[in-house]
This record gives C-alpha cells, sequence and structure tokens, in this order.
C-alpha cells in the first residue's frame, strides 16, 4: 500500500507597488497600498488590489469559504505584503488558537473572546485590585458588625 504524502503547507507570497520613499517605519497607523498581489503557491488570491484600512473604521471580509478571507488578514498581521510599516501594531487572531490548556476557570472550553480579554494584562491587573479593595470593605462592615454581601 503506497505512503500518502505529506504536503506542508504552501507559503503566502505577497507583493505590493514599492515607493520611492523608506517607510519601513511612520507615525500613521493606516494602511494605503496599491498593487497588492497575494498568493498560496500558484493560486493567485487577490491580483492588483489597492488595499486602504483607515483607523477606527471597523470593516468585514464576507466571501465563500476558501476565497482567501483568512489568507489576507494573515498576511496583513503577519507584515507579509511590502509597505505595512514595521512599527504599526496589528494583532491577528487566528481561528484556532493553543492558550494554556485552552480551558476557562471553571474547566470549560475558553472561547475566543474570553482568550482575548484574558490576555489584556491592563484590564485584568485593574479587576484584580477591585476585587480586591471589595473584599476590604465588605471585611470592614463586618467588624463594624454590619451584614454586607456581594
Amino acid at each position: 500500500m503506497p505512503r500518502e504524502k505529506k504536503s506542508s503547507p504552501a507559503t503566502i507570497q505577497a507583493t505590493s507597488q514599492q515607493t520611492r520613499f523608506n517607510l519601513e517605519e511612520t507615525a500613521s497607523k493606516e494602511l494605503d497600498l496599491k498593487g497588492v498581489h497575494i498568493s498560496i503557491g500558484r493560486r493567485e488570491i487577490i491580483s492588483d488590489a489597492h488595499l486602504k484600512l483607515s483607523i477606527g473604521v471597523h470593516y468585514v471580509l464576507v466571501g465563500r469559504n476558501g476565497t482567501g478571507k483568512s489568507t489576507l488578514l494573515r498576511a496583513i498581521g503577519e507584515k507579509l505584503i511590502p509597505g505595512i510599516a514595521r512599527n504599526l501594531r496589528i494583532l491577528y487572531l487566528q481561528q484556532s488558537y493553543d492558550s494554556d490548556g485552552g480551558q476557562d476557570e471553571e474547566g470549560g472550553e475558553e472561547g475566543v473572546l474570553e482568550f482575548v480579554v484574558r490576555s489584556d494584562r491592563i484590564r485584568t491587573n485593574t479587576l484584580r485590585r477591585f476585587e480586591c479593595e471589595c473584599l476590604w470593605v465588605v471585611r470592614r462592615f463586618g467588624e463594624w458588625g454590619l451584614n454586607f454581601t456581594l
């Protein structure tokens, strides 16, 4: 019986129209790239596109499975498209991920939203401080003989 060949995942090839100015780092938090081409292997996903994303605007990608929506997001998130500044902060959360066990505090499966919220350290630390302050207040009420529960 012949063995099946394990194919390695095809790499994303991305190009864009280059500017003569060095935009490796820029103060702009927006993308404006012309002549964008993205392909995987021999399959062309995007051809000669103008990719313009503005800060504060919400975008929706709609299309059938396999048309390249995730590939485009991955190419942007991993800064594979030439012209995306190195200092531009981009967060790309894949559809599947490996977290520390993948479970929430109650032992259930952790969803993407919980994963993102948990990764926000400032929010998490602020909530912990608030919980400690609330417990302190409850204990004080108890010391004063008052009945108080959260």
